[in-house]
């Protein structure tokens, strides 16, 4: 298991990712630029990773204290091809 940073999907702009980043447990393995679905208090949300392997040294809480990334975010449209 790694910590990872994320910046969230802006949701003015779909696709833009910006903000402050956010530190998240990877149970899988994950890159510099993956889309993934990450919980928050408001619900799930789409987030990129900008930094993996973050030492436990840079994040402001204890790792117990992180939550986990919840899988790979959806690509394309939730409905693309049903109404064809």
């Amino acid at each position: 298991m790694s910590i990872v940073q994320v910046v969230f999907e802006d949701r003015r702009n779909p696709g833009t990712f910006n903000g402050g980043a956010y530190s998240y447990l990877a149970d899988q393995p994950v890159a510099v630029g993956d889309i993934v679905n990450v919980p928050t208090k408001y619900g799930d949300r789409d987030a990129k990773i900008v930094k993996t392997d973050v030492p436990v040294r840079e994040i402001g809480c204890r790792v117990g204290e992180l939550k986990k990334i919840s899988g790979p975010a959806y690509s394309g449209n939730l409905f693309s091809g049903f109404f064809d």
